[in-house]
């Protein structure tokens, strides 16, 4: 094969290369820009549905905390008659 063949062979391939690669790069570009596109849609849909939903409202107390005339456990309650007083302990002065 003479230099002329080879550049002329060598150029073709060039050619064509470029011509693969151009068109490689647009068909990424336009996946590129439909992500990008779904994206926003995605977080426009986020964002209303957000909107749209009521807001949600604090827990709740716990139940002897929130009804007053519930009766609560003895072990959680207080007498009087159970408060040592100075003296009552066992201790002798």
């Amino acid at each position: 094969m003479n230099e002329q063949t080879r550049d002329c062979v060598v150029m073709q391939f060039y050619n064509e290369l470029t011509e693969m690669l151009v068109k490689c790069q647009a068909k990424i570009s336009e996946f590129c820009a439909a992500r990008d596109a779904e994206k926003e849609q995605l977080l426009q849909d986020l964002s209303m549905d957000m909107v749209a939903q009521p807001m949600m409202s604090p827990p709740a107390a716990a139940c002897h905390h929130s009804h007053p005339g519930l009766q609560v456990p003895a072990y959680q309650q207080h007498h009087s008659s159970h408060q040592h007083q100075p003296g009552q302990l066992g201790l002798h002065d």
